[in-house]
């Protein structure tokens, strides 16, 4: 019987995995497949760095199928009037394209990365990625040398974008949870022209709680005007689990943008 091609091994995976119901203990799927332990974990390794499955808990580990969102480039869906949502998800929907465009063309040239690349990442109707905060509403992957430095540093930012309606904690908390796979992590409060600290009965506390916690604030009266935009607190920047890093990435990013990235590193 010739031998297995690598894309075979994943294919068959992936097939034992959904014909068990798509979550399984990682001794029952060996056996499953009736492999060695160096052929099994091999395949589970190649699958989980892409994000194709999801390492899990139990004895022995378990593993469940993650499955892939269709392939729809996220500026056109965001931007397309067809996109359904809730009506309190609406007014906050509208601000990803102005936001992402301050950011794409002024924030990050500011920084003065060597290369980068931004995307909305909330996308409505998403699956399931792992908990109601797991998901932020724009990101940033960026690369750049320094010169009295090794290497290339690599940062993983995010953006959790808010309403008028919604200054309070809840957006310092939902950014902070992003610092698992991010390296900063920002709560942005388009204002549309208020005053932050006299329309707000709850500013100095929002402010208090991300500089305890250290994630970035970021008040804009107009969120399509980046001289508008106001950074009240830096973040602090975290050291994130790299799976969890490499999981947000393959999960949440385009294919054009994920090759970008394997680009960098070559």
């Amino acid at each position: 019987m010739p031998r297995q091609t690598v894309d075979e091994d994943l294919e068959d995976f992936i097939a034992a995995l959904r014909s068990g119901g798509g979550s399984l203990g990682n001794q029952s799927l060996r056996s499953r497949l009736n492999w060695n332990e160096d052929r099994y974990w091999r395949t589970h390794g190649l699958l989980a760095d892409t994000g194709a499955i999801a390492r899990g808990r139990g004895k022995g580990g378990s593993v469940s199928l993650v499955e892939k969102e269709p392939t729809v480039e996220t500026a056109a869906l965001v931007a397309d009037d067809t996109v359904t949502a809730h009506a309190d998800e609406r007014p906050e929907l509208e601000l990803y394209q102005p936001a992402k465009k301050v950011i794409e063309e002024t924030w990050v040239r500011e920084r003065a990365f060597d290369d980068n690349l931004v995307e909305v990442t909330a996308l409505p109707g998403r699956r399931h990625t792992g908990g109601t905060w797991t998901r932020p509403d724009i990101s940033v992957l960026a690369t750049k040398a320094y010169p009295y430095l090794p290497g290339r540093t690599f940062e993983l930012i995010t953006f959790e974008v808010k309403t008028a309606d919604s200054v309070d904690v809840t957006g310092v908390f939902e950014a902070l949870s992003h610092s698992q796979f991010a390296t900063l992590s920002y709560v942005l409060y388009c204002i549309a022209g208020k005053d932050f600290d006299k329309d707000f009965k709850d500013t100095q506390r929002v402010i208090s709680i991300a500089t305890q916690h250290g994630v970035g604030l970021i008040v804009a009266s107009d969120v399509s005007q980046y001289t508008s935009w106001d950074e009240r607190v830096r973040p602090r920047r975290s050291v994130p689990d790299p799976e969890q890093a490499n999981l947000f990435i393959s999960t949440c990013f385009s294919e054009t943008a994920k090759q970008r990235v394997i680009n960098w590193h070559k």
